[in-house]
């Protein structure tokens, strides 16, 4: 298939992924943490797979626990108020 036929194809792919996926991304600017986080649970979006549903829950709950972690031990988010 010539280049241009596929650039023809694909082009308004891209650019819908572009628009609608990665510049929102951009403007949230997560770290690199939240970011992989995010990557992670796209990873465990597993439907109609043959995988053991509770091992896919397992590992989106560990990485949910894990950002939890992380905003209030690195970030310092959701601090009690002192009394």
């Amino acid at each position: 298939m010539p280049r241009d036929e596929i650039q023809r194809l694909f082009s308004p792919s891209i650019k819908a992924i572009y628009e609608q996926v990665v510049r929102p991304i951009k403007r949230l600017k997560p770290s690199e943490f939240e970011y992989l986080t995010m990557m992670g649970l796209i990873i465990w979006k597993c439907e109609n797979t043959e995988l053991n549903s509770n091992f896919v829950e397992k590992a989106k709950t560990e990485l949910l626990e894990s950002l939890h972690n992380y905003f209030i031990n690195e970030k310092k988010l959701f601090v009690t108020p002192k009394d």
